[in-house]
């Protein structure tokens, strides 16, 4: 919810969401009720973004648009959060990998209160995302970086990068174009290239596209 339009997608895919559940809890139960026919007493939703104070309340306001959570009590809290408290284990240990990444461990007292908490991750890119999508096309930008100024390391992922914005990857100074190009990069266009780019050297078992993907 950083970006402009970005509460309208989640808005519009929240309500695809919880419709399909319910229409899939009508489907399960009784014909004669339809989705709208169900009422959700309370949400909690977990979600990434949770940076700073005041977070949450945007999140929450943003998310009551919704036309299901509308007017009930709704709270929001971290997505690995909500993961962990669905677990019964002692010790939960939840990972997510997606545009961002997050990991979350914490042994759990038998109130179901954690103790020991440890976060991995979950920092933005400027700190700690090792592992998510973004993550793995910043690391696809610096090997661009090295096809124009490192000619020796002539890397097929460095040039299918670069060709992919229009950049010569075999002019010297073109690497400030690729900065620029990097810099009006959002994560989540960013996460859209490792899938673009990446994962067919990947497949095609480019090393140097491997060695990124499982570091």
């Amino acid at each position: 919810l950083h970006a402009a339009g970005d509460t309208d997608v989640v808005v519009r895919a929240l309500d695809r969401a919880i419709g399909d559940a319910l229409r899939r809890l009508q489907a399960s139960r009784c014909r004669r009720h339809r989705a709208d026919d169900y009422k959700i007493a309370a949400a909690c939703v977990g979600t990434a973004g949770l940076d700073q104070p005041g977070d949450a309340e945007r999140h929450r306001r943003a998310f009551a648009r919704c036309r299901f959570l509308h007017r009930i009590p709704l709270d929001v809290v971290s997505d690995v959060a909500i993961i962990a408290d669905c677990g019964t284990a002692p010790v939960r240990v939840c990972l997510i990998a997606g545009t961002g990444s997050n990991c979350y461990a914490a042994r759990f007292d038998r109130d179901g209160r954690p103790q020991n908490e440890v976060y991995v991750g979950g920092l933005d890119l400027t700190i700690a995302d090792d592992g998510s999508a973004a993550w793995v096309a910043h690391e696809a930008f610096r090997e661009a970086v090295y096809a124009i100024t490192a000619p020796y390391r002539d890397t097929k992922i460095g040039i299918a990068l670069c060709r992919r914005f229009g950049i010569d990857p075999h002019d010297p100074t073109d690497w400030r174009r690729l900065k620029g190009v990097r810099e009006r990069l959002t994560k989540r266009q960013l996460a859209a290239l490792s899938e673009e780019i990446l994962a067919p050297l990947v497949s095609r078992r480019d090393p140097v596209a491997r060695a990124i993907f499982h570091n």
